[in-house]
């Protein structure tokens, strides 16, 4: 029982915080304008991203009613293949923001926002940016060198499994990778 309002102090916590950054960052040039489906805020905004990581039991129970994730009318065949007892399908993962887990599900879209602040690179489980009813692999420019091929394009079109800890960003789901020991493919 302390453990769960511990969980919900330090979600609490964080989400003080992010408002903070916020405020912040808007008092320092908050841009405040549309983003189009072209342009390299994909989820280029790493500070924000890292505060913006939840926690705690009443957050993921509050993500679940408003997940970003969409159940699918149609199966993705490619995602029948054999999965490890503990990898959640990417449709599922709304249901685990602030865990560390196992992702599985198809790469539907890879970019690499190079004008963007940290060069991010995209991979995109289950469908590709700009819908929210996705998740988003985020790969910052510091950690490309641990990678033996460029990862936006080893991964494109790849069955993955990812291993993270998920976050919310602009209403998608998202997981910092900085290993390629993280992504696997099957």
């Amino acid at each position: 029982m302390n453990v769960k309002k511990n969980q919900a102090k330090v979600g609490t916590l964080l989400s003080f915080a992010l408002c903070l950054v916020l405020s912040a960052s808007c008092l320092f040039g908050c841009s405040g304008g549309s983003q189009s489906p072209d342009s390299d805020s994909h989820n280029d905004k790493k500070n924000t991203a890292s505060v913006e990581k939840q926690s705690g039991s009443d957050q993921s129970k509050s993500s679940i009613s408003s997940s970003p994730l969409k159940e699918s009318d149609t199966e993705d065949k490619q995602e029948t293949s054999s999965q490890p007892d503990d990898a959640i399908s990417w449709k599922d993962a709304g249901d685990y923001v602030g865990e560390s887990v196992t992702i599985y599900g198809p790469v539907k879209g890879t970019k690499v926002a190079k004008s963007s602040k940290g060069q991010p690179t995209f991979i995109d489980i289950g469908a590709s940016y700009p819908s929210t009813d996705r998740v988003t692999c985020v790969i910052w420019s510091e950690n490309r060198g641990n990678f033996p091929s460029s990862p936006e394009v080893y991964y494109k079109g790849k069955n993955i499994r990812v291993t993270g800890t998920l976050y919310v960003y602009n209403g998608g789901l998202n997981i910092e990778v900085s290993s390629p020991s993280q992504i696997e493919t099957y």
